[in-house]
């Protein structure tokens, strides 16, 4: 589970994600930094327990956020800063 509130670090270019969930059903989306404009993007669609996906999503520098959308998800959420 990712640490709420926490923040890591990853250069600029191509991030490879992999996610892998043990309990539950969860989603992964990656929304850029907001002065971008762009929209977030979805990594993986809701999975059941032990399900999991790998994508990669080009990142540029700022601060990144990845999140689970589903109700009640919003303390999994963790802030990446992208250099």
């Amino acid at each position: 589970m990712l640490r709420p509130w926490a923040e890591d670090r990853a250069a600029s270019g191509a991030l490879r994600r992999a996610a892998a969930y043990d309990v539950g059903e969860h989603n992964l989306w990656i929304a850029p930094p907001p002065a971008s404009g762009r929209p977030a993007l979805l990594v993986s669609e809701a999975v059941g327990e032990h399900g999991g996906a790998t994508k990669t999503v080009p990142v540029t520098p700022g601060t990144w956020r990845l999140y689970c959308s589903l109700t009640g998800h919003d303390v999994m959420a963790r802030n990446l800063a992208v250099e």
